[in-house]
């Protein structure tokens, strides 16, 4: 995050983008002399992950640099749409192209693909609406980002709230696949489990269209809602039918949500750190995510599936609402977040330094005149907030 606001996004992007390729090359060489092992992929996927580390913040924070604010809503639905199209055609065209061309095919297709977007951002030239000058230490911006948050009590707690509720997410998308696997057939596996990256294009084609909700915020923890009837769905029935449908309005959900998320960022915080608020942000949830997938299997082991192979009242009384079947354990798990997450997500809506931070914090508008001290500059900006 300090690297996107310290230097050119564009640069950065680039930068991220050729350091994937190195993991990618390494696979491809691996595979062709018949080397390639486990930890390779292991490997080429943290080398991956490292650049993407680098540019996401970049991307994100350039947005607002290249779109006018009444625009944000829009431009971050189509490029939520791109994104989403993407996931969507990738495991489609990826099996065509394994098909034709075999792996090796594959990876050298995946290896080209990123010079791709590297000679696209070479002629690319962003609009000159940042500093020049970085005339803070490097330690100074370390802890730039965390201080404007912490000094924010609505943004502190915007953060707090989608830790909590990524977490819960998190519990379910991992149980995606096997609750789809036992109650799929073959044929059907494949359309149910392509529902939720349907569910991501449908809903950032309509935030394309549309721009989001008047109230930022109020979208942006409204249409969590949304995400914990999906899964509530997704688990109330052992039919593929339900599992679909509950897939798509989850995918549907999570664009609207994310898209509100990048907008009240992009207009709430200054360019000169929205790189460090939105690493600080997307670094706190990834740091929860991982006991989310290590979790859930020991719930639903220990105590989930346990329930629904008893002989119990309560299992009979489960039964009648979610049916009976080897994947009941599975889906009484799913449901039972979806409606924790409800409750959750009833109270973000009722508790007011969440739903109305955008009447507590000023929009992020560039000034007339630049600090040489950003330090000064965000101390004005400190005193503009109404908490």
């Amino acid at each position: 995050g300090m690297v996107a606001d310290r230097y050119d996004k564009r640069k950065i992007m680039i930068f991220g983008d050729l350091f994937g390729i190195i993991g990618t090359f390494m696979v491809y060489t691996l595979y062709s002399t018949g080397n390639l092992k486990v930890w390779h992929i292991c490997l080429s996927i943290i080398i991956g992950s490292i650049g993407g580390s680098f540019q996401r913040p970049a991307f994100l924070s350039a947005i607002p640099i290249l779109v006018p604010k009444c625009y944000l809503g829009q431009a971050n639905g189509i490029l939520q749409f791109i994104s989403s199209g993407g996931q969507m055609l990738g495991p489609i065209l990826g099996a065509s192209a394994l098909y034709a061309f075999g792996m090796k095919g594959v990876l050298f297709l995946d290896f080209i693909s990123c010079f791709a977007t590297v000679g696209t951002l070479l002629f690319i030239r962003f609009p000159e609406r940042e500093f020049k000058k970085r005339e803070e230490p490097f330690k100074k911006e370390l802890i730039g980002g965390w201080n404007y948050i912490w000094k924010r009590h609505s943004m502190v707690v915007m953060v707090v709230y989608f830790v909590v509720a990524n977490f819960l997410m998190s519990l379910v998308t991992v149980v995606f696949t096997p609750l789809a696997i036992g109650v799929s057939t073959e044929k059907q596996l494949g359309i149910v489990l392509g529902t939720n990256a349907a569910g991501v294009v449908v809903g950032s084609l309509i935030m394309s269209l549309w721009g989001g909700t008047k109230r930022r915020a109020t979208g942006m923890v409204g249409f969590l809602i949304l995400t914990s009837i999906s899964m509530i769905i997704m688990g109330l029935r052992p039919s593929p039918i339900f599992v679909g449908a509950g897939l798509f309005l989850f995918g549907a959900s999570i664009a609207f949500v994310d898209t509100h998320w990048q907008i009240m960022i992009q207009s709430k915080v200054g360019l000169e750190l929205q790189g460090r608020v939105f690493s600080i942000n997307e670094m706190i949830v990834s740091i929860f995510r991982p006991f989310a997938f290590l979790l859930a299997p020991v719930l639903i082991d220990s105590i989930f599936k346990p329930l629904m192979d008893g002989d119990s009242a309560l299992k009979q009384m489960m039964e009648s609402i979610i049916g009976s079947g080897d994947t009941r354990g599975v889906g009484l798990f799913v449901t039972v977040v979806g409606v924790i997450l409800l409750v959750f997500a009833v109270f973000g809506m009722k508790y007011r330094p969440l739903r109305y931070m955008e009447d507590y914090l000023p929009d992020a508008i560039p000034g007339a005149i630049i600090y040489k001290d950003k330090d000064k500059m965000q101390q004005e900006m400190d005193l503009m907030v109404r908490e």
